[in-house]
């Protein structure tokens, strides 16, 4: 009988519905957990970027290793140089930070900006949904254009179709709008506002400040490799012409744009896709193990069909495509799954490109789903195809198809099929040890602060407004007394750079008698700048000597405090207080080297300023009275409460007291800074649980799957052993021991596929090794009590046999 079609495979699906219900389940899991992954990964990893011809954007760095920065923000002279040399670009455009802070037409609103080149346009190919882009003759010292970004259009002007050509004040200064940008455009930050560069003359010349973004279109046909070894080159032709104002050793590097935006998530989405595969495995494992045992139930049926003229071909196809079905099931189950955890995934959206991407079940993502399902069909019907073939069904007819040795193969392939399951879960286990163990390890680092209750306030004040040290002091006195004043804050002061803000925000320094007063390169530190109470209170700890005082103001001596590592790198074995040291303070290349001396007055415990990953490294902390040119433009302040959040409408009110015309940004609990530092870490470690998770359950499903079948299969043999003696217990552990091999032999792969393929993590992990013998101690010990329950039920039934009934079957 030739296979007719679908029908008879439907049919012999609907009459196991309890079979068939436990395989689309087990399927379904397997195939959304690799389908949510992939719409991540496709997303931000293989399809991320919404600009004309992204393959060919690149993030343009200044390689300064040397001093720790392998990815910095070059300085402009440097960017002007490149673009006016470069020959593998068809253009490099710049961006920098910049305040904003709209006034005039409403209430007060601070505004995330960014003023970019007039060429940054066209490298990325973004049209705005009205007007125009501003352009080159625009992007001069006084700049009066400016486009708004499509939610700013909305929320403050009401999508006023007149806004084009709109007068707006921004900084106290008139603007003319010249375009809206697409809601979806953030692009490296948040932003909605956008300004021309406006280099000034000084600003071109500039080589010893860096704070430039840099992004460039490589020609058609040119390799980033290309595009990079002619940027080294250039830049060491620079490094020769300005000796005094660059260092030999800097260099230059490029990014694909996608790599650079993305940041971690990339290589993170990576392995969960390979975890989400892994699940899939075993759940074909668990779904092939099911077809075994059907098969078994099925051989006088497909013998009776072989009779009846039906080919071994007809046979085989009927199976796989009853595979097929269930698989098909599983993945429209599967897409469901994906679906609901659409909003999880959205975390892992970095900042700079929310709203710009969307995770969702596009076109892509739903041909992965299908490709998902057949896959598993063709991984789930090699072990029943094989028996299939392996038996012959003409002996069938003829015989218990309980009974003989095709119940011992099948019994063999399924073992097979577990140990299988079970080294794979071991894999996934062992990686979500590690980053559990990874995440305790940071835990416990001593950040060196009290994050508890402090909160952090964006206070950016216009540089026209307050354009000198004078003014900005008067506002920050001013604001800090009335917020100090609040019964419920405990303490209040202004920072440039708090810790976990940024990894950079250097400066090149000399300490007396120690560096060479002409080579400020050889050194650099962090650079925070505060008002004076700052260190006390963020919860710094003093090592020695003295925290800053009031009476540390313009016209004493100049005073510093540093950290450990400084001490440690310049002062070993001795002590920092009362030595002196200067900051570069200038950027100009005629008074660079004039030193500022500053006496060490105090020397802090090392606060982990960069974040929890990167290494600790010298630092300064200074005074806004006595260190000139800073904006503070962060308003840190610890409450006397748990909820200091509910200190923003009383901060609030009191800057506007200080200046009607003065908004607040951001607001941020440093918990919640702290939480977002480890995101990437805590989200690849929650799935990489629920993974481990789920495949451990299924691969103990599969060994009780195999232990029930086996006593099924030796119910006289058991009988037999218990007539002659054997105790209850004996049969307890001749069945649970048959099982336990499996999850011995399974878990000793599963070790040994760590040891080969746990490089992969390393990238991940932090203060551990992938082959840290705790995280696979653990592992082993919860392999072997879900396994040891997993076997325990079908060897109290084998126990609790009847010898004469199991005689008699």
């Amino acid at each position: 009988m030739a296979f007719t079609g679908i029908v008879p495979m439907l049919r012999g699906l609907r009459s196991q519905p309890a079979f068939s219900i436990l395989a689309i389940l087990t399927l379904a899991l397997g195939i959304g957990v690799n389908v949510a992954i992939f719409s991540a990964l496709d997303a931000l990893v293989l399809n991320p970027l919404p600009f004309a011809h992204p393959d060919r954007l690149v993030a343009v760095y200044e390689d300064d290793s040397f001093v720790g920065y392998p990815q910095n923000t070059p300085a402009p002279a440097n960017y002007f140089d490149w673009k006016q040399q470069a020959k593998s670009f068809d253009d490099i455009g710049a961006t920098r930070f910049c305040r904003a802070i709209l006034t005039g037409d409403g209430a007060p609103e601070q505004v995330l900006c960014r003023s970019l080149t007039a060429n940054m346009w066209p490298i990325l190919g973004v049209n705005p949904i009205r007007g125009r882009w501003f352009s080159e003759e625009e992007d001069h010292p006084d700049p009066n254009v400016v486009m708004i970004g499509e939610g700013l259009w909305t929320r403050r002007y009401g999508r006023d179709e007149k806004v084009v050509g709109r007068t707006i004040l921004i900084n106290d200064a008139p603007y003319r709008v010249v375009g809206v940008m697409p809601g979806w455009f953030r692009f490296t930050n948040r932003s909605e506002l956008w300004t021309p560069a406006a280099f000034s003359a000084r600003e071109r010349a500039q080589r010893g400040s860096h704070y430039l973004n840099c992004y460039g279109r490589l020609k058609s046909g040119v390799s980033v490799r290309q595009a990079e070894i002619e940027l080294q080159q250039i830049q060491r032709r620079i490094n020769e012409t300005y000796p005094n104002d660059t260092d030999k050793r800097m260099s230059a590097s490029l990014e694909p744009l996608a790599d650079a935006l993305v940041g971690k998530i990339g290589p993170t989405l990576w392995i969960l896709m390979g975890a989400a595969a892994i699940v899939l495995l075993i759940a074909c494992g668990n779904v092939a193990n099911l077809l075994l045992s059907r098969a078994t139930g099925r051989q006088r049926e497909l013998a009776v069909r072989s009779a009846l003229g039906a080919s071994t071909g007809d046979l085989l196809k009927q199976v796989f495509f009853e595979t097929l079905a269930l698989t098909l099931a599983g993945g429209i189950a599967g897409l469901g799954l994906a679906l609901a955890s659409m909003r999880m995934l959205a975390n892992f959206i970095p900042e700079g490109l929310k709203g710009s991407i969307a995770i969702d079940l596009d076109v892509r993502v739903m041909a992965f789903a299908f490709a998902a399902s057949l896959m598993a069909a063709l991984i789930a019907s090699i072990a029943p195809l094989a028996h299939l073939i392996r038996t012959p069904l003409v002996n069938v007819l003829r015989q218990d198809s309980r009974s003989g040795g095709s119940g011992r193969g099948v019994v063999r392939l399924r073992a097979l099929l577990v140990i299988g399951e079970v080294a794979l879960t071991v894999t996934l286990l062992s990686g979500a040890g590690l980053m559990i163990r990874s995440l305790m390890t940071i835990w416990k680092i001593d950040i060196g602060f009290r994050p508890a209750n402090l909160i952090s306030v964006s206070v950016s004040l216009p540089s026209k407004k307050y354009a000198d040290d004078l003014k900005r002091n008067a506002f920050y006195d001013a604001a800090l007394e009335k917020i100090r004043a609040l019964p419920s804050v405990a303490a209040a002061d202004f920072a440039a750079t708090p810790p976990f803000f940024s990894i950079g925000n250097s400066n090149g320094f000399a300490v007396e008698g120690r560096t060479l007063p002409t080579r400020w390169e050889d050194s650099d530190m962090l650079t925070r700048v505060a008002t004076n109470h700052y260190l006390e209170t963020i919860g710094a700890t003093l090592i020695e000597g003295r925290f800053l005082t009031d009476a540390d103001r313009e016209g004493a001596p100049d005073v510093a405090i540093v950290n450990e590592s400084f001490e440690r790198q310049f002062f070993p074995g001795g002590s920092a207080i009362g030595k002196r040291m200067s900051l570069t303070d200038s950027n100009t290349q005629t008074d660079r080297f004039k030193r500022r001396w500053r006496v060490i007055v105090g020397v802090v415990k090392e606060i982990r300023e960069r974040g929890y990953d990167p290494l600790p490294k010298p630092a300064m902390y200074g005074s806004l009275r006595q260190i000139d040119g800073w904006f503070a433009g962060n308003l840190i302040v610890r409450s006397r409460s748990d909820s200091p959040a509910a200190l923003v409408n009383a901060i609030r009110q009191a800057i506007v007291e200080v200046d009607p015309d003065q908004p607040i940004g951001q607001v941020q609990t440093f918990d919640e800074i702290l939480a977002r530092d480890q995101a990437s870490r805590r989200q690849q470690m929650v799935l990489l649980a629920l993974f481990a998770g789920l495949s451990l359950v299924m691969a103990c499903l599969g060994i009780y799957a195999i232990l029930a079948y086996s006593v099924e299969l030796r119910r006289q043999e058991i009988g037999v052993r218990m007539a002659l003696g054997a105790s209850w217990g004996d049969v307890m552990r001749l069945i649970a021991g048959d099982g336990m091999k499996l999850a011995a032999l399974g878990g000793a792969v599963g070790l040994v596929t760590v040891a080969v393929g746990g490089r992969v993590l390393e990238a991940s992990l932090y203060g551990v090794k992938a082959s840290d013998p705790q995280t696979l101690a653990c592992v082993c010990g919860v392999l072997g009590l879900v396994a040891l329950f997993a076997c325990l039920i079908p060897a109290r039934r084998a126990a609790a046999t009847s010898p004469s009934e199991a005689l008699k079957s």
